[in-house]
């Protein structure tokens, strides 16, 4: 009998490469390889049970992963492939672990810290004096005592606690129990899964209400993940077994997504995606620094990595994110043109009219609209109002003499909280994006956020979109001036009508999301009306709100097929990359 195992693996990082030789050496029977560009084969000839013991080998050794798009396995009269290993000339990376270190350290057989020749996963090292599980040990000891302990990781010194109060620092909750995760969180299959790829990402969850009494949670939502490296693997381990599920701790990965029903999306990237590499035909040698990455083309191959250690080329045309440049060989560029190209060349929509949606706070947010003919064109800019809470009422109240009225009526049925917000500034509100400030100050102007920070305010307002759990919620009005950026006093009026009309917090939030997602799918339809869109291009960390993201695939996957970056985030490292395909 003979048969084939097919992987599609779309990274050039090789590890698929290292997995297929390593089953190769580990194989009871002689085994063919093969690559063709991203398709890897495994191909094989034996006894059924010779067969099934591979497919065990396999099953145990290959991870499920962001790039590992599909796999099958099927019969084949033929073997095509050949009987040596394969060549790795991918550029070294590190995984956080892979299943064969896993495995090490749950049957304690992981002695040391020597380089994985999988995953590559040398880690920060415990002096390797004695036994590192018997330092390890003596870690659940210190922290079984006190609550709380320091480890030294692959990300630096991280704090692990059983108190939210005992962290000083950006911090997460670190599943130690995956098959225990429901039980405290609300969480779907493809969340689950998605924690465990071999990328080790970190979602957003919600805390269920009884483990949020039980644990006196502050939050509504919190960053979950699980153990990222080896030192953390093996302490979650440790403490499982003293029947602790899940602690706070500090010092993550960046990688982060978010998840929708059917998909799960990367919002920024983590040290195990880059450094990348694609083939492009080009006459043109350019490179692009921004937003802490940098990428460039040279001889047909484009590289995009961190920034660190990135010397520039002066003998490189260099590309400018959204600022005029009178640097010698430089060219400015818009960042949601370069988020859009990034999609085209990842999903191959060359000679495609679309339209692109660019939601960011680190970027210039825009709907337009793209042809290879025509090129770009605005249909939607989006510009900071820059007026803190009080100054927004006072320019509503001077818009008509209706909005007059509204606004002495919010004084007077809502005194208290109206007297707070002339008393009331944002303290870090220079340069924030539209959209986190249209949120932000409404979530103060309404009292849904007590705080000062203006990202924080702007959280609370989608995490209230989130709870609804309604199908919708009222219409919030969203329009715009003659000069196409979006009017955000209309907006907040409409907010503020039904806060007196009695709709509660957790409504007019929902509303807020609906209502844009609605907007944006109106002037997508407008588009097509103009110049006939092929497809909808989506960029943006924005789309970190679920409720939005899924809200818009609600209203225009329909009638427009989707498309997003899959393997770079959907931004910073996009946008550094599209430079090139401008």
């Amino acid at each position: 009998m003979k048969v084939t195992f097919n992987f599609t693996y779309t990274h050039s990082n090789g590890l698929m490469t290292r997995l297929l030789n390593y089953i190769k050496r580990e194989s009871k029977i002689t085994i063919f390889l093969n690559q063709n560009i991203n398709i890897y084969s495994i191909q094989a000839k034996g006894e059924q049970n010779e067969l099934e013991a591979l497919g065990e080998l396999i099953s145990s050794t290959i991870p499920l992963s962001f790039f590992l798009e599909s796999y099958e396995l099927k019969e084949i009269e033929d073997i095509n492939a050949k009987d040596e290993f394969l060549k790795d000339n991918s550029t070294y990376y590190q995984t956080p672990y892979c299943l064969k270190c896993q495995n090490r350290v749950i049957d304690k057989t992981l002695a040391n810290f020597n380089e994985c020749e999988i995953c590559g996963d040398s880690n920060l090292k415990y002096p390797i004096n004695k036994d590192f599980y018997e330092i390890l040990e003596q870690k659940v000891k210190e922290f079984l005592d006190k609550g709380f302990v320091t480890l030294n990781t692959i990300y630096g010194d991280r704090i692990i606690s059983i108190n939210e109060e005992q962290q000083n620092r950006p911090y997460g909750i670190l599943i130690c129990d995956i098959e225990k995760i429901k039980d405290s969180f609300v969480a779907t299959d493809l969340e689950i899964k998605t924690l465990t790829l071999i990328e080790k990402p970190i979602i957003i969850l919600k805390p269920k209400f009884k483990f949020k009494i039980e644990k006196s949670l502050k939050n509504i939502f919190y960053d979950l993940f699980l153990a990222d490296d080896l030192i953390t693997l093996v302490f979650s381990n440790l403490i499982k077994l003293n029947g602790i599920n899940q602690v706070f701790a500090s010092s993550f990965s960046t990688l982060k997504c978010t998840v929708t029903e059917k998909k799960a999306f990367i919002l920024n990237t983590g040290r195990d995606i880059l450094p990348m590499e694609f083939k492009k035909e080009s006459k043109l040698n350019a490179e692009c620094k921004a937003f802490g990455f940098y990428s460039n083309i040279k001889s047909n191959l484009i590289k995009i990595d961190y920034d660190v250690n990135q010397n520039k080329d002066s003998n490189l045309i260099s590309f400018i994110p959204d600022k005029k440049s009178n640097q010698k060989n430089s060219i400015s560029f818009k960042s949601n043109h370069g988020a859009i190209q990034s999609i085209i060349f990842e999903n191959s929509l060359y000679n495609k009219t679309l339209c692109g949606i660019h939601l960011s706070n680190i970027s210039n947010s825009e709907i337009f609209s793209y042809s290879p003919k025509i090129g770009y064109n605005s249909m939607v800019k989006f510009k900071s109002l820059n007026l803190q809470p009080k100054e927004i009422l006072k320019a509503i109240s001077e818009i008509d003499d209706n909005s007059k009225r509204l606004i002495n009526n919010f004084k007077n049925k809502y005194e208290k909280l109206y007297n707070k917000i002339q008393n009331f500034e944002f303290k870090n509100f220079k340069d924030v994006d539209t959209i986190t400030e249209l949120f932000g100050l409404t979530s103060v102007i309404l009292g849904f956020y007590d705080g000062d920070d203006i990202y924080e305010s702007a959280k609370m307002l989608q995490y209230n979109a989130i709870e609804a759990n309604l199908k919708s919620g009222p219409r919030v009005d969203y329009k715009i001036k003659n000069n196409n950026y979006l009017d955000a006093l209309i907006s907040l009026k409409s907010a503020i009508s039904f806060k007196l009309a009695g709709a509660n917090d957790i409504l007019i939030s929902l509303g807020f999301v609906d209502s844009l997602a609605d907007f944006i799918a109106t002037k997508v339809e407008n588009i097509d009306k103009n110049i006939s869109i092929d497809a909808v291009a989506i960029s943006g960390n924005l789309f970190e709100n679920r409720q939005l993201l899924k809200n818009i695939f609600k209203v225009i996957s329909p009638n427009y097929p989707i498309f997003t970056n899959k393997k770079l985030s959907m931004d910073r490292d996009n946008i550094v990359f599209g430079a090139l395909m401008l």
